[in-house]
C-alpha cells in the first residue's frame, strides 16, 4: 500500500508542474519576477502511527518545522520518538529513544511554478539519535542444553546522514500534504561492533549501513514574508507579455 501511494504522488510530481505553468498568473508590471511568499511549516508524519496500529511493532512519532529562506532554500528540523520491539523465536529486542535531524531543503521547481504552494526537491540532514537498547530474553542451545540469558539496557548516541527527496503541495490556505523518501547512511552507532544495536531510532535497522524509509506529512503553514523571485529564463517575461497582448484582442499570429 505504501509503494502504491508513493507511485501515485510521484506521477503527480511529473504532471502538476506542467499544469501549473499553464495557469501561472504573471505580473505585467514586472514580467521577469513573481511575488513569492516565504512560508513557515509545522507538520507531523501521519503514516507511521497508522502502521503501528496495524503491526504493533514500532511506534514512531515524527514531526518537523521548516522555514523558507528564499524561493529555493529552506532550513528544517525533524525530531521524533521511537519505541521499537522485536520478538523472535530465540530472543526479544527493545530499543527506545529520541532523535534530531537538522538540515536544509532545496526546491528544484521554478518560482513561477512553485508560487510558494508546491515543493519538489531534496533535503539533506544530519541525524543524532539518543537511545537505549536491551535484550530482555535470549535462548540458545549448546552442549549442556538450553541456556537463557539477557543483555541489560545500554544507552548510546548514534550519528547518521540522510538524503530526503520528496514532494508537497498545499491542499488549502494553511495545510500542506506531502511525502519524503529517506535514504540514510549510518556513521556511528555509539557501540563497538560486537554490541551493535539492531535498531537505531530515527535511522532504522543498524546492521545494514544504509536504511530506507518513507514519511507522509500533514503540515500547517503560513506566510511570514514575500519576496520578488526572478525567473531563470531570460525570455520568460517576454513570452508572458506576448500572451497578454493576445488576450487583449491582438492577432494571435503575432506570436509566431
Amino acid at each position: 500500500m505504501k509503494r502504491i501511494f508513493v507511485y501515485i504522488i510521484s506521477v503527480a510530481l511529473l504532471v502538476v508542474p506542467n499544469e501549473l505553468s499553464a495557469q501561472f498568473n504573471y505580473d505585467t508590471s514586472n514580467p521577469d519576477s513573481i511575488i513569492f511568499p516565504l512560508n513557515i511549516r509545522i507538520g507531523a508524519d501521519i503514516a507511521n502511527p497508522v502502521l503501528y496500529l496495524v503491526n504493533g511493532n514500532t511506534l514512531n512519532i515524527d514531526g518537523y518545522a521548516n522555514i523558507d529562506i528564499n524561493e529555493k532554500l529552506g532550513f528544517s528540523l525533524n525530531s521524533g520518538y521511537t519505541d521499537y520491539n522485536l520478538d523472535k523465536l530465540a530472543y526479544e529486542y527493545k530499543a527506545t529513544g529520541i532523535y534530531f535531524k537538522p538540515g536544509v531543503d532545496f526546491n528544484i521547481l521554478k518560482p513561477q511554478i512553485a508560487e510558494g504552494k508546491y515543493w519538489a526537491g531534496v533535503g539533506i540532514r544530519y541525524g543524532i539519535s539518543i537511545f537505549s537498547f536491551e535484550t530482555p530474553s535470549m535462548t540458545f542451545d549448546n552442549y549442556w542444553g538450553t541456556t537463557t540469558s539477557v543483555i541489560p539496557a545500554q544507552s548510546r548516541v548514534g550519528h547518521f546522514v540522510e538524503i530526503s527527496p520528496g514532494f508537497s503541495a498545499k491542499i488549502s490556505d494553511h495545510f500542506t500534504l506531502g511525502w519524503r523518501a529517506n535514504i540514510s547512511k549510518l556513521i556511528y552507532t555509539g557501540t563497538e561492533d560486537m554490541t551493535r544495536p539492531v535498531y537505531v531510532p530515527g535511522y532504522g535497522t543498524g546492521d545494514k549501513g544504509v536504511a530506507f524509509s518513507f514519511n507522509y506529512y500533514l503540515s500547517f503553514s503560513f506566510s511570514y514574508k514575500t519576496i520578488n523571485a526572478k525567473f531563470k529564463e531570460g525570455n520568460a517575461g517576454a513570452n508572458y507579455e506576448e500572451m497578454e497582448e493576445t488576450t487583449d484582442g491582438s492577432d494571435s499570429s503575432s506570436l509566431f
